[in-house]
């Protein structure tokens, strides 16, 4: 039990079940984005303002919240106000005096804080679809048992949402929507962060997203100082890992993005920056980092974490877990399982691939439904494009109960 209550206190923890609260059904087909008011009535329905007294006032604005189908998740605009925020909100949600100091300091940034850990979670379901955790973004009480349990799905949502709020708030900055606390990332101009020099068919130019500022911040932000002794010792030194590690992936995999100048596209000279990579891109490399997660074990002399098997060695890049996961196969509240039992694996392509695994070797069945698709479109002069409707029988597998 005192691990739990501990383990509650973590910021991440925190922010995460704040936007599961926000965020409206990923299935949601609504084209409309919520008003202010509909968003207030959703959040005031769930009990959550009241359960963890959140210390900033409902009025939030959602918008682009429902990406349109087959488009890549694009940072939505999510407004907060942080009136009223007092010391004894802040203490009842457990947030150590740095991270108080740092809300209270940068409320410019709260916004692209959730920004970025709502392109975290939602990154994190769609990289975990087909296995046996699924990420279930909207059931919290799920998330509480996995930052407990400390495997290696903690130590993957400890990094994507660290690099997502680091793209959120790097792609702020150049916005210059801060109010001047930040702007453009003249580290790279500088000769810092990067190889990459200037010559005579390139300069710097435009305006590199901050990812230097957003880096910092988030650490500030997430990685306060260890004050805890023990088991939370070993578990807060495995979450600053995990953090580090998603900030660095973030920043490595930045873009260096060119504009041509010239006549009739000559492209005589060109200006450079660097922009941050979409949370995709940052996703499928942590997803790598998380199938050979290290485990680790706490080395209390030297007050670090050393790789159970001591011919590994552990770099800043690498992800890192205290304890074994459960196999997820089975419904267990006790460990946050919500079991696979009735799960899609997938369509006939990838059935064999996916199914045995996700299913536990349950088995799966077939499930047949017949859709309505746009076929043979062509155009008809002036000016249109005309469409047959056709029926499509689409075969897909669930796990067997």
């Amino acid at each position: 039990m005192e691990q739990a209550q501990h383990v509650c206190r973590s910021f991440l923890l925190l922010t995460t079940m704040v936007v599961v609260a926000l965020m409206p059904e990923l299935s949601s087909s609504a084209d409309v984005p919520e008003t202010t008011e509909e968003t207030i009535g959703r959040i005031s329905q769930t009990g959550f303002l009241s359960q963890w007294r959140v210390p900033f006032q409902a009025k939030v604005a959602l918008s682009e919240i429902n990406d349109p189908p087959g488009q890549d998740f694009s940072l939505h605009d999510l407004v907060r106000t942080a009136n009223d925020t007092d010391d004894a909100q802040l203490n009842a949600l457990g947030l150590s005096r740095e991270q108080q100091a740092w809300a209270k300091n940068n409320t410019l940034l709260v916004g692209p804080v959730a920004d970025g850990a709502v392109l975290g979670l939602r990154e994190c379901h769609r990289r975990f679809k087909y296995e046996r955790w699924n990420c279930p973004i909207h059931r919290s009480e799920t998330f509480q048992k996995v930052f407990m349990i400390g495997g290696r799905e903690a130590a993957f949502l400890y990094a994507i949402q660290a690099a997502g709020i680091s793209l959120a708030v790097a792609r702020t900055c150049s916005k210059g929507k801060t109010g001047g606390s930040c702007g453009c990332d003249k580290i790279w101009k500088q000769g810092g962060g990067s190889d990459i020099k200037p010559n005579a068919s390139w300069s710097w130019g435009a305006c590199s997203d901050n990812i230097h500022f957003a880096h910092t911040q988030t650490l500030n932000l997430l990685a306060g100082p260890n004050e805890e002794n023990g088991d939370r010792a070993h578990q807060q030194m495995m979450e600053r890992h995990n953090y580090r590690m998603g900030l660095e992936i973030a920043k490595d995999r930045m873009q260096f993005l060119c504009k041509c100048h010239g006549l009739t596209g000559s492209c005589v000279h060109k200006t450079c920056w660097f922009s941050v990579s979409k949370i995709q891109i940052i996703g499928r490399a942590l997803m790598r980092r998380y199938g050979r997660s290290i485990k680790v074990a706490p080395d209390s002399a030297k007050q670090k974490l050393v790789p159970q098997d001591t011919e590994r060695k552990v770099d800043i890049k690498d992800s890192l877990h205290l304890h074994q996961s459960p196999s997820y196969c089975d419904r267990d509240p006790v460990v946050g399982s919500l079991g696979t039992a009735g799960r899609e694996c997938g369509q006939r392509r990838v059935k064999q691939s996916i199914c045995p695994t996700l299913c536990c070797d349950r088995g799966s069945m077939p499930r047949r439904a017949v859709l309505h698709k746009q076929c043979n479109c062509r155009f008809e002069w002036c000016c249109r494009v005309r469409c047959d409707t056709c029926e499509e029988v689409e075969e897909t597998y669930k796990c067997k109960r």
